[in-house]
């Protein structure tokens, strides 16, 4: 058998019996507290009985003892009353025993609660055990099987054309394909890249540049906590990759990538901060790249040369409470390219970022596009409803809900 599906096989073995300890365990918690509620509940129901018989058992003797001040002959009345003062002390004793027993039962129950939370402490060490020691191999082996069928796929695609090239191995859909393929059609002189609006890396359009195409590069993010994620990761320290944390705006970007060791002549830069892509590309003047990747916002439709207005502070998620409010329109990117020296040659399938290329070095075999040609509505579904849960909009209430948002033309 495959090495890599025995250990799978090895790791889904390990999995399941520790989901069967839990299942066992589950239930018998949910039993054992059970148990102690009922005991309880029986316990509060015997003392107030209790209480009633032991009032009782006081208003007997006192009838007894008025009876007797007021006969001469109690007889058969206080004969009465010393049997119903017996069948209560039974009683009494009879409900004592029972509470007795049933504090002993909700002591033992109790004894169980409080041993649980050691044997969930253990089960969750097996499991973060099973995370570090068993899962960390399987990861590795499925990236490299990612990686071999993007290479695999890279030799397919060579001398296609470049809306056929697309194939996803780390980038959010299509995106290391299409990359890959402008990489072969003008290759960089210098192999670096910048990107920014990362997260932790884990899904990124430079990613199969650096593994398997042997560049090296700069990412940013303004997440802390992911670039620790990151820095921590094998890939970083695998590979010729910088990682700084840095929220960009279009005041800090040049003195970043300068602080860094960006630039001049760059093969490649990736935008994708979920707001103001517009502003901070229209900013950056520090390097000089071959291929240029910007996010661009779909909803504002093919001819709208539009952006959300520049501010330094924008976050995608306060800015609207839908989330689709950020980035600029395809048209404003595209002319915005223009201006800089660049052509649009191409979108991504899922129509999240729009890719170009500076004109000096296009090659006849790759045209300008427009706007217009490329803009496609996107795949996926991203609104979130006053609430703050994702809603499936139609592709129309979600243009006219942004387009009725303040927004900034570009001439």
């Amino acid at each position: 058998m495959n090495p890599l599906r025995r250990l799978w096989h090895e790791l889904n073995g390990k999995l399941d019996a520790l989901l069967r300890g839990l299942d066992t365990v589950n239930p018998r918690l949910d039993r054992a507290i059970g148990e102690a509620q009922a005991a309880r509940a029986e316990c509060a129901a015997l003392r107030t009985r209790l209480a009633t018989l032991e009032q009782a058992v006081r208003d007997a003797a006192e009838r007894a003892a008025s009876e007797r001040t007021q006969q001469t002959d109690p007889g058969p009345a206080l004969d009465a009353l010393k049997e119903e003062a017996d069948a209560m002390r039974r009683e009494n004793v009879s409900l004592a025993e029972g509470i007795a027993g049933l504090h002993a039962s909700a002591t033992d129950v109790l004894s169980r609660l409080d041993g649980l939370p050691d044997r969930f402490d253990a089960a969750q060490a097996r499991i973060e055990r099973l995370d570090v020691h068993t899962l960390e191999p399987v990861r590795t082996g499925l990236e490299r099987l990612r990686r071999a069928l993007g290479r695999i796929e890279a030799r397919q695609s060579e001398g296609g054309p470049l809306e056929r090239s697309a194939f996803q191995v780390f980038s959010q859909d299509g995106e290391d394909g299409l990359l890959w393929h402008l990489a072969q059609l003008v290759p960089p002189e210098r192999r670096r890249f910048v990107e920014f609006g990362v997260e932790d890396y884990a899904e990124a359009n430079s990613r199969f540049l650096l593994t398997d195409g042997g560049w090296s590069g700069l990412v940013l993010d303004g997440s802390e906590e992911n670039i620790e994620r990151l820095r921590e990761s094998l890939l970083y320290w695998q590979h010729n990759l910088k990682a700084e944390q840095a929220f960009v705006t279009r005041e800090n970007i040049n003195a970043l990538l300068t602080a860094h060791g960006m630039t001049g002549e760059l093969g490649y830069l990736s935008i994708d901060i979920d707001g103001n892509d517009y502003w901070v590309w229209e900013a950056i003047s520090s390097v000089d790249p071959w291929i240029v990747s910007v996010e661009f916002n779909w909803r504002f439709g093919p001819e709208r040369a539009v952006t959300v207005p520049y501010r330094p502070d924008f976050v995608r998620q306060s800015a609207h409470p839908s989330w689709l409010y950020f980035g600029a329109s395809l048209a404003a990117l595209e002319r915005l390219g223009t201006r800089k020296g660049y052509a649009l040659v191409a979108v991504s399938p899922s129509a999240v970022n729009a890719f170009f290329v500076r004109r000096d070095i296009l090659p006849p075999e790759l045209p300008a596009r427009t706007a217009r040609e490329l803009w496609r509505t996107g795949r996926f579904s991203e609104f979130h409803d006053s609430t703050g849960r994702m809603v499936k909009l139609s592709e129309e209430a979600q243009q006219e809900l942004v387009l009725s948002l303040p927004l900034t033309a570009i001439d």
